[in-house]
């Protein structure tokens, strides 16, 4: 199975436990939709947008019942035929704190997460006619093994 977007019924709302994804700085995100791939046990839950530059868009990650907090930076670009190219680039990932630094799952978190977020923001941007490419970046897979 792979990710989908769906929109978060009331009875998922009154039988998970979402406070997972609640932030100790943030209220309790507004819960309505999410990116989720069951067979896997992960979701993403978009969290906030910081208000200062450079304006990071915060999420919450679960994984194997792990909460990971990505930060991403958005950037557009037009193409040559003048479509946008719209570009997430993984600014950072909280970890969790009983998460080893150096673990083998470290590449399969980073997939599902990448998996996540481009199912999510394809969903945003797909009612646009004037998208080309649609690209999460994530210059974090360098690094850890």
């Amino acid at each position: 199975m792979t990710f989908v977007n769906e929109l978060i019924s009331e009875e998922e709302k009154n039988t998970f436990d979402f406070s997972i994804i609640e932030l100790p700085y943030q209220p309790r995100p507004r819960l309505y939709k999410w990116t989720i791939d069951r067979e896997r046990n992960a979701f993403l839950i978009w969290v906030r947008q910081v208000r200062e530059p450079p304006h990071h868009e915060i999420y919450a990650f679960i994984w194997k019942g792990l909460r990971f907090e990505p930060w991403l930076l958005y950037k557009g670009e037009k193409s040559t035929n003048g479509k946008w190219i719209h570009i997430w680039t993984i600014d950072n990932v909280y970890l969790p704190k009983n998460f080893p630094l150096l673990n083998k799952d470290h590449d399969e978190m980073r997939a599902a997460l990448e998996e996540a977020l481009l199912v999510e923001k394809t969903a945003e941007f797909q009612q646009f006619d004037n998208v080309e490419e649609i690209r999460i970046e994530n210059p974090l897979k360098q690094g850890v093994q």
